[in-house]
C-alpha cells in the first residue's frame, strides 16, 4: 500500500495496526518520517511501548548508537510533558573519548528544547565500571568542555534536582607539569593521592591539573545534588562541584561512591564542608568508602542539618565510634548504623531536636545479632530517656542467605522475653536481596508488638511471590501500614491486595 493511501486510513484503524507487536520500533520510526499524520500516530505508539504516556511525569532514556529513544525524541514534533529525565549513557569506548563526547552533545541538544525541567539524572556509565577513555591533554580538555557545557545547560533549564552517577572518564591521568594549585594544597594532594592509588589503571602520557570545567551558571532553582561519580570529586570536575556548592542554594546533598577510595574522600570532604554550610539534608550511600572520622569531621561544620542518612554494607559495629563530639542541634531524622547512632546519643545535647531514629542493621552480627540488636536498642533508648528525648525508633535490615535469623530462632528469643528490648520499635524495613525464608518475616514482625509500619523490598532474586508475603503478614497480629516494593498494601482486604 502506498504511503499516501495508508496514511488516509481512519486514525482508529491506523492506531490499531501500528499497535500490533509485530510492527517493530524501527518500522514505527520510519513511518514517523513519512508525513505529519503518521508522525503523530506512529510516535504515540512508539512512546507507549516505552511506557511514556500522557500522565507520565518521568522519562528514562536508555541511550544507544542507532535509533534509540533519544533519537526519536529529538526528531519528534511534540515533546512528552515530563518533569524528571534520566539519561543512561552507553558504556564508553576505552579507545577514544569521541563517542562519549557525541552522547554528551546529543543530551544537551535535546534538553535545549525544554523551557524548564525539574529533575535530571546522568548515568554516565555502568555501575562500578572503571573503563577510561585514553587520550592526552587535548582529549581531557574536550571532555571538560563537553561535560561542563551539558551541566550548565541543565542549570539553565531551572533544574531543581541534579544527580550524576557512575563514570570515571578522564579522571586519572599522569601529570608531568603541575601548574595551577600550589604544592601542598589540598586539591593538588588529592590528585597525587588518587594517581598513586591508580596503578591498575592506564595512565595518561601528560596532563595539566589547571584544566577545569566551565564555571557553573548561577542557579537559584537547584536544591538537591546527588554525586555518585568519580567525575565530580576528582579534578577537573571537583572545581565545578565546589563552585556550585558555594554559589547555589543547595540544601540537600547525597554522596555515593564512584570508583574512588577512602584516601580521596579524606581530602574531598573538608573541601565540601568549606563550600557549603546551608545543608539541611545529607545522605551517604554505602559509606564504607569514607572513614567514619572523616564523616564526623564534615558534620561538625553543618549545624543546620535536619536529616542525616549514613548507609553502610559493612556495619561500623555496635560500639560507639571513637571521635570528636558532634553537635547537631537541628537534626530531626537520623538513619545510620548503630555505631554512629550510639556516638550521637551518648553525647549530652548532641541531638536536642531528634524526632526519628532508624538503625541500619547489618548481617555481620548473625546469628547472635538478635540479642546484640536488643542490647543496642536498649542502650540507645535508655540514653535518650535520660536526655528527656523520645523519638520514634525503627530498624532497617538488609537480609541475605547469610542471615541465619530463622523463624524458629526468632520465636525462641521471643518466648525468652526478647520483645521487651523492641518495645519502642514502631517501624521495620526489610530488604530481601536473595533467596530467603519468607516465614522469617512473620517472626520479625512478632518481635515488635508496637509496630505501626512495615516496608518490604524484594529483590529480583528473592524467590518470593508477593501473595505469599501478604499471607504471611496477615497471619500475624500486625494491622498497621504496609508497603511492598513501594506499593501500599491493604492487608485487611480479603485477598491482601496491593492498594
Amino acid at each position: 500500500m502506498a504511503a499516501g493511501k495508508f496514511g488516509d486510513l481512519p486514525t482508529e484503524i491506523l492506531t490499531h495496526i501500528l499497535d500490533d507487536p509485530l510492527v517493530s520500533l524501527d518500522t514505527l520510526y520510519s513511518l514517523a518520517l513519512l508525513c505529519r499524520r503518521l508522525h503523530l500516530i506512529a510516535l504515540s505508539v512508539y512512546f507507549s511501548r516505552h511506557e511514556v504516556t500522557s500522565v507520565s511525569r518521568s522519562l528514562q532514556i536508555q541511550m544507544a548508537e542507532n535509533r534509540d529513544l533519544l533519537a526519536v525524541l529529538q526528531m519528534a514534533l511534540f515533546l512528552p510533558d515530563v518533569d524528571d529525565l534520566t539519561f543512561i549513557f552507553p558504556h564508553p569506548s576505552c579507545v577514544s573519548i569521541s563517542p562519549i563526547l557525541r552522547e554528551l552533545r546529543r543530551v544537551e541538544t535535546y534538553l535545549s528544547r525544554f523551557h524548564s525541567v525539574k529533575g535530571v539524572t546522568l548515568q554516565l556509565d555502568e555501575p562500578h565500571s572503571v573503563c577510561l577513555s585514553v587520550g592526552d591533554e587535548i582529549a581531557l580538555r574536550a571532555w571538560s568542555i563537553g561535560l561542563g557545557s551539558l551541566l550548565n545547560c541543565i542549570l539553565e533549564k531551572e533544574c531543581s534536582c541534579l544527580a550524576v552517577m557512575y563514570g570515571a572518564q578522564m579522571t586519572r591521568y599522569k601529570a608531568r607539569n603541575f601548574s595551577g594549585p600550589p604544592r601542598g594544597s589540598r586539591i593538588r594532594r588529592l590528585l597525587e593521592t588518587f594517581l598513586c592509588h591508580s596503578t591498575e589503571m592506564p595512565a595518561r602520557d601528560e596532563g595539566h591539573i589547571d584544566i577545569q570545567l566551565a564555571p557553573p551558571l548561577p542557579s537559584s532553582h537547584l536544591r538537591s545534588l546527588t554525586i555518585q561519580s568519580a567525575t565530580l570529586v576528582i579534578p577537573p570536575g571537583l572545581h565545578w562541584t565546589l563552585a556550585l556548592l558555594r554559589n547555589s542554594n543547595i540544601t540537600s546533598l547525597t554522596l555515593g561512591r564512584g570508583v574512588e577510595g577512602a584516601a580521596v574522600w579524606s581530602d574531598v570532604l573538608p573541601l565540601i564542608g568549606s563550600a557549603t554550610q546551608r545543608l539541611t539534608s545529607l545522605d551517604f550511600l554505602g559509606a564504607d568508602f569514607i572513614l567514619p572520622l572523616d564523616i564526623l569531621g564534615l558534620l561538625s561544620g553543618l549545624p543546620a542539618l535536619v536529616h542525616l542518612g549514613i548507609s553502610s554494607t559493612q556495619d561500623s559495629g555496635s560500639y560507639p565510634l571513637e571521635g570528636p563530639p558532634t553537635q547537631l542541634p537541628a537534626l530531626q531524622t537520623l538513619r545510620a548504623p548503630p555505631g554512629f547512632v550510639r556516638h550521637f546519643v551518648q553525647q549530652p545535647l548532641s541531638l536536642p531536636s531528634i524526632r526519628s531514629i532508624c538503625i541500619l542493621w547489618s548481617e555481620i552480627f548473625a546469628p547472635v545479632g538478635i540479642r546484640v540488636l536488643g542490647t543496642v536498642l536498649s542502650d540507645i533508648t535508655q540514653t535518650l530517656h535520660t536526655r528527656g528525648l523520645s523519638p520514634s525508633m525503627s530498624v532497617s535490615c538488609d537480609v541475605t542467605p547469610r542471615m541465619t535469623y530463622s523463624h524458629e530462632l526468632l520465636a525462641q528469643y521471643s518466648m525468652g522475653g526478647f520483645p521487651a528490648f523492641l518495645a519502642n520499635i514502631t517501624a521495620l524495613e526489610i530488604t530481601v536481596t536473595n533467596v530467603w525464608n519468607v516465614n522469617d518475616l512473620g517472626a520479625w514482625i512478632g518481635l515488635c508488638p508496637r509496630m505501626q509500619r512495615v516496608d518490604i523490598t524484594l529483590g529480583p532474586w528473592s524467590g518470593i511471590d508477593l501473595p505469599i508475603v501478604l499471607q504471611v503478614v496477615k497471619s500475624t497480629n500486625f494491622r498497621g501500614e504496609m508497603t511492598l516494593n513501594g506499593e501500599v498494601c491493604n492487608i485487611g482486604a480479603e485477598n491482601g491486595n496491593v492498594a
